[in-house]
């Protein structure tokens, strides 16, 4: 555990620039994080710090802390008190050393208030005390992009590997059944990260429908619907409507269902600080034992829970939504439906990522994809040799080894992947696409 202060904090990362940017939270009162801030760095007050892990990657990338001692102002509830006071007296000691041996001063028991924050096991590398620069020194930073200003949003959650790794693979076969007469597809560019498209000619859109089944907080779609692609053909015959010089712009149209009412709350904040919350429609739903999609039954109080009062600070940030969405039963209606009627019945993607319903894989999934469409599925599998033992979760929620491969060979569709990969866990994943005939 490394403490230092924010200005030998930024000269570290002007001189050892990393290729892999660093997770850096800044817990500091939001307004003063919108005055200034590390850049690449996400706010999150210690109120919030709970119900906002989910926007964290994973237990293997070690985390920056950024904080100051100014608290009083934040309205803390008694957990961002404890965790702010218990940092503060955690470094008490530190902070009135000398410069020179301040950044080899080390605590034993600083994991212990680092174990309040991040209590699910993340690994805190180093704690930033936030402190005041004098203007020359804030423009000399911004100019080298390590302090920022605003409220951009920046991304630190990764997507599932193995759906950013098929991506291309599905695209390019849903591309290459659409126009049977192109002999090659291949992607021309890619753009990531919410960021535009320039320098594009000839292009089309096709629209393509994507249903996430067990979508979760949204962190699978949020990627793919900040993520844009460009397809162009390559020895190829002209057919009516596209020509070799056009290129194909894949157009997701994206769909999520979840039995749990509060990750949908989770996932429709997460889309409004990606500025995307209009690009995707929820639906409160569950599948039955029949493998039919049905409406799934409350299950929290989210009028009075801490997402939802961070769902609405959101909105309030978005001064084109906050002036008609001030009223609770306005703000519920638009998170998730529960009329699972106005779902679509068909889609050219059906994606099931750490969910597993053979029900509906056996009885509804056929007649729910398009000819060509793709499903796409990584969960954890059992039954793979040589590979750890664990107990979560449990085998009626794992895929038995060969399972899907088995079941897949008997129908009418192409498998195009069918792969064992491991989490950072050790526990293994059956990454597995098929495509419909």
């Amino acid at each position: 555990m490394n403490c230092t202060k924010l200005k030998p904090y930024l000269q570290s990362c002007i001189q050892n620039p990393q290729k892999t940017l660093p997770t850096v939270i800044d817990i500091r009162n939001p307004k003063d994080f919108r005055i200034l801030h590390a850049s690449n760095s996400i706010n999150i007050c210690p109120n919030d710090l709970h119900e906002r892990l989910y926007e964290l990657p994973t237990k293997d990338f070690p985390i920056i802390l950024i904080f100051d001692l100014n608290f009083e102002h934040q309205n803390l509830n008694d957990s961002g008190v404890a965790i702010q006071k218990s940092i503060q007296n955690k470094l008490e000691d530190f902070w009135i050393l000398d410069s020179e041996t301040r950044n080899q001063k080390q605590f034993e028991n600083v994991n212990l208030c680092l174990e309040k924050l991040l209590s699910r096991g993340w690994y805190v590398d180093i704690l930033v005390l936030w402190e005041e620069l004098g203007n020359e020194t804030v423009e000399m930073y911004k100019k080298m992009n390590v302090l920022s200003s605003g409220d951009l949003y920046y991304t630190l959650y990764k997507p599932n590997p193995s759906l950013k790794k098929q991506i291309e693979k599905i695209e390019t076969n849903i591309i290459k059944l659409k126009y049977p007469n192109f002999a090659k597809v291949s992607l021309n560019k890619l753009v990531e990260n919410g960021k535009s498209l320039t320098n594009c000619t000839n292009i089309k859109e096709t629209k393509l429908k994507i249903l996430d089944i067990g979508c979760g907080v949204g962190r699978d779609l949020g990627y793919l619907a900040t993520r844009k692609a460009i397809y162009s053909f390559k020895d190829t015959l002209v057919i009516t409507g596209v020509q070799e010089q056009d290129k194909i712009l894949v157009d997701w149209i994206f769909y999520g269902i979840d039995s749990l009412d509060f990750c949908l709350v989770k996932a429709r904040a997460l889309l409004y600080r990606l500025g995307i919350e209009n690009t995707m429609e929820l639906y409160h739903a569950t599948i039955n034992k029949s493998g039919s999609i049905i409406p799934a039954k409350n299950s929290r109080d989210l009028e009075t829970s801490q997402i939802f009062k961070i769902l609405k600070d959101c909105i309030s940030k978005n001064s084109r939504m906050s002036e008609y969405k001030s009223d609770t039963n306005e703000i519920l209606k638009d998170v998730f439906k529960k009329d699972i009627n106005d779902l679509p019945k068909t889609f050219d993607m059906v994606v099931s990522i750490r969910f597993l319903n053979i029900d509906f894989i056996k009885k509804s999934l056929y007649g729910m994809l398009n000819k060509g469409g793709i499903f796409f599925v990584s969960t954890f599998v059992k039954g793979v040799e040589g590979a750890k033992s664990f107990d979560k979760p449990s085998d009626s929620h794992c895929l038995k080894f060969g399972q899907l491969n088995e079941m897949f060979s008997e129908m009418n569709y192409d498998i195009l992947v069918d792969e064992i990969e491991f989490i950072e866990d050790g526990r293994p994943i059956n990454t597995f696409v098929a495509q419909k005939l």
